[in-house]
């Protein structure tokens, strides 16, 4: 039973790291789409 219970804790804790790994991934792109469409409308004006 406590190596089962053991295997849930790692199991969650990977799932955390996971999940903050991805929305981190996810913002990161956002800024980076946000900054370039910031560049593509600056060539446009000029």
């Amino acid at each position: 039973m406590a190596d089962v219970r053991h295997n849930r804790r790692n199991e969650s804790r990977f799932k955390n790291s996971y999940l903050l790994r991805l929305s981190y991934k996810r913002r990161w792109r956002i800024t980076a789409t946000i900054e370039g469409m910031k560049v593509f409308i600056c060539q446009r004006v000029t």
